[in-house]
């Protein structure tokens, strides 16, 4: 995952502050304007070493940007040999909103705890790279989110390419 924030996000997690990173197409190299004017740019977070590709990476974001009434963007980008179906499933502490290819797809805000898998919404894969933009937006306490490609059944997909940290094309 490539993650930036925090943002403002004032009205906690039921409100859907619109930031740059959002309503621009997607540049790692690119930085933003943060909470209190802060000067902020994409850090990548990798899975730790011997997790399993199939198991839940579940990402405190509370860890990496305490505070409340904040939005944090994360996203990746999914190579696909040929257009495929799949199920993406979420789960957040808080709202969450997302879009595959600059399309938003999904949005559930206000205050939940975190629940696995919780939101599953059927996607299509383009053949090519897809990118992946999820916001998370908090109220308070604890932060978090997860994600899961798997087809329709719910069975693993394969291995998603991810580009290097200099490049934003997949290897």
């Amino acid at each position: 995952w490539w993650i930036i924030g925090p943002f403002d996000n004032l009205g906690d997690s039921r409100k859907d502050t619109p930031h740059p990173v959002e309503t621009n197409k997607i540049d790692l190299a690119k930085t933003y304007t943060g909470k209190n004017s802060i000067e902020i740019g994409w850090k990548r977070y990798d899975r730790p070493p011997g997790l399993r590709v199939d198991t839940e990476y579940l990402i405190q974001l509370d860890e990496i940007f305490p505070g409340n009434n904040l939005a944090a963007y994360a996203t990746t980008f999914i190579t696909c040999s040929q257009a495929t179906n799949a199920l993406l499933s979420l789960g957040s502490r808080d709202g969450v909103v997302v879009w595959l290819n600059d399309r938003r797809i999904h949005a559930k805000l206000g205050p939940r705890i975190y629940m696995p898998k919780e939101d599953k919404i059927p996607i299509s894969l383009d053949a090519g790279t897809n990118r992946l933009l999820i916001k998370i937006t908090h109220g308070r306490g604890p932060w978090q989110f997860s994600a899961h490609l798997t087809d329709k059944n719910g069975d693993f997909l394969g291995m998603a390419s991810f580009p290097s940290s200099d490049s934003r094309s997949s290897p």
